[in-house]
């Protein structure tokens, strides 16, 4: 795993100074998509929590974030933001990924959110998952209440926390009215995904 990340790595260096083609966008999207998802399967959250300095699978993480953000730019400066039916699910999820990451980069954030408010408006509903996670992740980001509680702060593998929102009731409203479960199942997820006991379990 860790060869497949320092060749995703190497290629999302390399292609930092190619000149954006529309044509290519969404192989594009997926090869930064691609280096996204490698340096992040390399992290332990339980060293992430402890670690008295950053560790360095998080030094690698930001290398990938800032030449990924440095592309997007100049695709959606090229190209605009993907939606459906021109575009498919999966250029879609790239993109949102990739700027859902992109945190030091907050006004390409707060730009994407607009751009995904028009897709939808426009008929791409579908997206108004992708633009609650980004929603919320610019809120944390600005030391604001989240609406979806989507964000969650990393104590260790099995101790994570929802960051501050503005009341329950509030936020499992506003998921339920876009297909998502309540904040206790949705935690419940996580912690399955993560292989950790249920709660009372040890």
């Amino acid at each position: 795993m860790y060869a497949f990340f320092l060749v995703a790595l190497s290629q999302a260096i390399s292609a930092t100074n190619i000149r954006p083609d529309c044509k290519n966008f969404s192989a594009d999207l997926a090869q930064m998509a691609s280096s996204d998802q490698a340096v992040r399967s390399t992290w332990d959250l339980d060293e992430l929590a402890t670690a008295r300095k950053t560790p360095r699978f998080l030094n690698l993480t930001e290398i990938v974030d800032r030449e990924n953000t440095r592309r997007l730019k100049g695709l959606l400066s090229a190209c605009g933001w993907p939606a459906r039916p021109v575009h498919s699910d999966a250029d879609v999820d790239n993109a949102w990924l990739i700027t859902q990451h992109a945190d030091r980069d907050a006004t390409l954030q707060k730009h994407a959110v607009g751009l995904i408010e028009r897709a939808i408006a426009k008929g791409d509903t579908q997206q108004r998952q992708q633009l609650a996670f980004l929603v919320d992740r610019v809120a944390v980001s600005e030391g604001k209440q989240q609406k979806y509680g989507t964000q969650l702060a990393v104590h260790g593998k099995c101790n994570l926390q929802f960051q501050p929102y503005d009341s329950l009731e509030a936020v499992n409203a506003r998921r339920a009215a876009i297909g998502w479960p309540s904040l206790d199942v949705y935690k419940k997820m996580i912690d399955e995904h993560n292989n950790c006991p249920a709660a009372g379990e040890k």
